[in-house]
C-alpha cells in the first residue's frame, strides 16, 4: 500500500462470552487511474487481548508494525 496519509482505527467489544476483542481497520487514501483520490478502509485484523489495559494497546501497535510495516506513533 502507498498512500500519502492513513490512520489506525481500533475498536475493543466484548462478545457474549465476555472476552474483549479488538478490531484494527486500516483507513488511506490512493490516487485512482484519473489522478481522483479515492478513500479506502480495509479491515487488518481482530485481536484477543488479555487485559484492556494501555499497555496491551501499546502491544497491538507494535504487532501493526511488525506484521505491516506501519509506523505508528
Amino acid at each position: 500500500m502507498k498512500s500519502p496519509i492513513y490512520s489506525i482505527m481500533v475498536d475493543e467489544t466484548t462478545d457474549r462470552s465476555t472476552k474483549i476483542k479488538v478490531i484494527i481497520y486500516i483507513k488511506y487514501i490512493v490516487e485512482d487511474e484519473n489522478g481522483n483520490w479515492k478513500l479506502n478502509i480495509e479491515y487488518l485484523d481482530l485481536v484477543d487481548p488479555e487485559t484492556q489495559s494501555a499497555l496491551n494497546i501499546k502491544v497491538i501497535y507494535r504487532y501493526l508494525k511488525l506484521a505491516y510495516g506501519l509506523d505508528c506513533y
